[in-house]
């Protein structure tokens, strides 16, 4: 019987060493927009973090994916957005986090998003 603890605890281990690493490999090193569109401003969604690197979420502007991409701890999404208020929000779970923002042409804004802890999600 102990064994068999022993084994599974060593394959769980294993699947999650393999999720942290297929997670990291997601992430890019920033790069800042050299240009913003006319009449656009930029969005950096980002997230920082040691945990979670297996849970990623899409994030939304209003009712539009900002990218086909998920967002992963230690990455980033660029989002060209046009003037006004615009509600960024993520779904993880059961949990929905929103935020509005009043955009201005021609700024720069940085959003961070995170995972909350927990055993499951």
């Amino acid at each position: 019987m102990k064994k068999v603890f022993l084994l599974g605890c060593i394959l769980c281990g294993l699947f999650l060493i393999q999720g942290v690493t297929q997670a990291q490999k997601k992430t890019t090193r920033f790069q800042e927009v050299s240009e913003i569109p006319p009449n656009k401003a930029v969005v950096y969604i980002f997230r920082v973090g040691i945990y979670g690197h297996a849970i990623h979420y899409t994030v939304n502007a209003d009712d539009t994916p900002v990218s086909p991409v998920h967002l992963y701890t230690g990455g980033y999404l660029v989002y060209y957005a046009d003037p006004g208020k615009t509600e960024f929000w993520a779904k993880v779970g059961d949990g929905e986090s929103h935020i509005v923002v009043n955009i201005e042409a021609g700024k720069t804004y940085f959003i961070q998003g995170s995972v909350k802890s927990g055993t499951w999600v």
